[in-house]
């Protein structure tokens, strides 16, 4: 019947349109338990649609209620031929956390698109089991240099001294991103990475060394203090080893992170350290770094 009707009804019977009023009125109530019971069926049925993006969305919708009705036909869904869906279903098993999805996210690692790699990546990084340690570390020596990326960055986030080894090993990535990635984990990390730092102090890659120099500083140990003062003479006769510090200075020295950095300078008094500071771009540490010159009586050359 048509609301608009009702005013012919309460001119003959105001308690009939009283009561139609109310009927088109009130909502009827719906027991929240009832309404993710059906959103949860409805979505693991949409996983198996013909249509890709409405699979993704079902994925999507499964990661959000964290259900765990949801987990087994999101592990199935890991198989889904169109990368875009199993890169959106990882993303899903990693929100809901359930154990059960660990192995087949492991297993994701392996996949032959780099986003999903990347977001299986991300998942694992969310459970804290220490199941995912070694395939992360396999990955970070043999994935797509997309997905090492970020494969580094979660291994940081773990904290897991068996990473140490692995990440000082991909400071010789060949792909940039992938080798500052690596250099910030194993400054989260902290002391248990100082004594293999201090061995890559003495590589013969002069980026490596100078990469090795800034995590060591950053890391902040009183064990690195004499082995970087050996290090840190490179700084005044090797071009190469300041330009690599002034990189690793650039990606790694985040605003407000600056003054265990400028009291490393103030410590070592090392030319080149400054010069690698005058031109990390970081208008702090070039500051520290031009006072450093003036008070030693040193001009200092930007590259």
């Amino acid at each position: 019947m048509n609301p608009l009707n009702v005013r012919r009804y309460w001119q003959t019977s105001p308690h009939l349109a009283v009561g139609l009023l109310l009927c088109f009125c009130v909502p009827w109530p719906t027991p929240a338990v009832y309404g993710q019971t059906d959103r949860v069926s409805h979505w693991i049925k949409q996983l198996k649609d013909t249509n890709p993006h409405s699979r993704e969305a079902a994925a999507s919708g499964l990661g959000d209620t964290k259900d765990p009705r949801a987990v087994e036909p999101l592990i199935a869904a890991l198989k889904d031929k169109d990368p875009e869906v199993r890169m959106t279903v990882a993303s899903a098993l990693g929100e809901i956390k359930d154990p059960r999805a660990v192995e087949p996210l492991i297993a994701a690692l392996k996949d032959n698109d780099n986003l999903v790699q990347w977001n299986a990546a991300t998942a694992l990084g969310k459970f804290n089991d220490p199941r995912a340690i070694g395939p992360l570390i396999d990955a970070l020596k043999n994935g797509n240099h997309f997905a090492r990326r970020n494969i580094a960055r979660v291994l940081g986030e773990t904290k897991d001294p068996q990473a140490v080894e692995s990440l000082i090993f991909a400071l010789k990535d060949t792909d940039s991103e992938a080798r500052w990635s690596a250099a910030k984990a194993l400054v989260s990390i902290g002391t248990p990475a100082v004594e293999p730092l201090i061995t890559s102090l003495k590589d013969t890659d002069a980026s490596v060394r100078a990469i090795a120099v800034v995590v060591l500083l950053k890391i902040n140990d009183p064990d690195a203090v004499a082995p970087l003062k050996t290090a840190l003479n490179d700084t005044d006769i090797n071009f190469n080893f300041r330009s690599g510090m002034a990189n690793a200075l650039t990606a790694l020295c985040e605003p407000g992170s600056e003054d265990g950095l400028i009291k490393a300078l103030n410590l070592f008094n090392k030319k080149g350290m400054a010069e690698a500071y005058l031109n990390s771009g970081n208008p702090k540490l070039q500051s520290a770094a031009s006072a450093w010159a003036t008070s030693h009586g040193y001009v200092l050359r930007p590259r």
